[in-house]
């Protein structure tokens, strides 16, 4: 809230930092404390002997109590916002690329796989998927690409787009080595569940948790009767907010089944391209299989981007291909500082004054 005085403040005290800059406001006490001394009377030097009673006015030593006072107040706001000398600050920086995955949790994700090749990608590539144990819930992936699909049950359920989305995610992380990764979730409104970092075991994790809602989905955000962000523009903010990459990549998992405003799209199309990220979509169902071409892949053609069919095993090999191919950029993704702390300086600075101040009051008393 009081970023705007206290970050000119750090920067006047140069490689001085605070661990707790707000209490450098408590300074501005200053400023009633001296109004209210200002009323009291002039002061005379040395006034317990009653000869002195007819000395002149000594105006040097009379202000000395103020200035204590000025000087106490300012050294307690200094020693409470602990004062840092920065010694050193060393950045770690290493080659990156910044993905966000956007992954569609809408209510038609849970329907049933209807495209063959989607079937069996997911039968292959994770077999207990379809067991009855939990509804849209996967288990670890075979360890090979050739694995045997295991026997289904007589009960199993067949695979949902759900299933297909995740063995799909799954396979495009395992080759992120090195890469940030996010990990946001979409459907009327969009949540963000592993913001954009290093922590790949952490966005698998969290794949395995991902909630299907059964609600709406909504790519393009923003528009008449719609208040919510959408699916596109929550991960370019994203982008904007978290990513000092240039090397930028979108990746949104979907059935595609929702469509887009054409102005909005252009909004959108011209962020995606002021902000250099590459977009590609890995689609799931059948809508990406007929002869009408949806919204978001039309979208996704105007940005220079391509759709991915889960399950067409030659599209995504040739379309992971592609991503691996984008270079990597040195990335700064942590810093750390050697730091001195000076408060304890400053807290017994602040003790001589208020000693200062008690023994002074013994010397100069208030005129009569």
């Amino acid at each position: 809230m009081f970023h705007f005085i206290i970050q000119p403040i750090e920067q006047l005290f140069g490689n001085i930092a605070f661990a707790d800059a707000k209490w450098l406001l408590l300074s501005l006490a200053v400023i009633p404390a001296l109004f209210f001394a200002s009323s009291r009377r002039k002061t005379l030097g040395h006034s317990q002997v009653g000869i002195h009673d007819n000395l002149r006015s000594m105006p040097f030593i009379g202000r000395l109590p103020s200035l204590a006072m000025v000087t106490l107040i300012i050294g307690m706001a200094l020693t409470l916002a602990q004062p840092e000398l920065v010694k050193a600050t060393q950045y770690i920086i290493q080659l990156s690329r910044d993905f966000v995955i956007t992954v569609d949790v809408s209510g038609s994700m849970s329907e049933a796989l209807k495209v063959a090749e989607q079937k069996d990608f997911v039968l292959k590539n994770a077999p207990a998927a379809t067991s009855p144990a939990a509804p849209g819930a996967m288990t670890p992936a075979a360890t090979t690409a050739d694995a045997t699909p295991a026997p289904a049950a007589a009960d199993a359920k067949p695979p949902t787009k759900a299933q297909a989305s995740r063995e799909a995610i799954r396979q495009f992380l395992l080759r992120r080595k090195g890469d940030r990764i996010a990990l946001i979730t979409f459907d009327d409104r969009c949540y963000v569940d592993e913001p954009l970092g290093l922590n790949l075991r952490s966005v698998m994790n969290k794949l395995d948790e991902i909630l299907y809602s059964g609600g709406g989905t909504n790519f393009d955000g923003l528009g008449d009767g719609n208040s919510e962000t959408g699916g596109i523009k929550c991960s370019i903010d994203h982008f904007i907010k978290m990513s000092k990459s240039t090397s930028r990549v979108f990746i949104m998992e979907t059935d595609g089944e929702d469509n887009i405003d054409p102005q909005r799209a252009q909004i959108l199309a011209k962020l995606i391209k002021e902000q250099h990220i590459r977009m590609y979509v890995l689609g799931v169902g059948d809508s990406w299989t007929g002869d009408k071409v949806p919204d978001l892949q039309k979208f996704v053609e105007s940005v220079g981007g391509r759709v991915i069919r889960v399950g067409n095993l030659a599209q995504m090999q040739e379309g992971f291909k592609l991503i691996d191919e984008i270079e990597k950029t040195e990335t700064t993704v942590a810093t750390t500082e050697d730091r001195v702390p000076l408060y304890p300086w400053f807290a017994a600075g602040t003790f001589c004054i208020l000693i200062f101040m008690f023994a002074f009051s013994a010397f100069v008393r208030e005129d009569v």
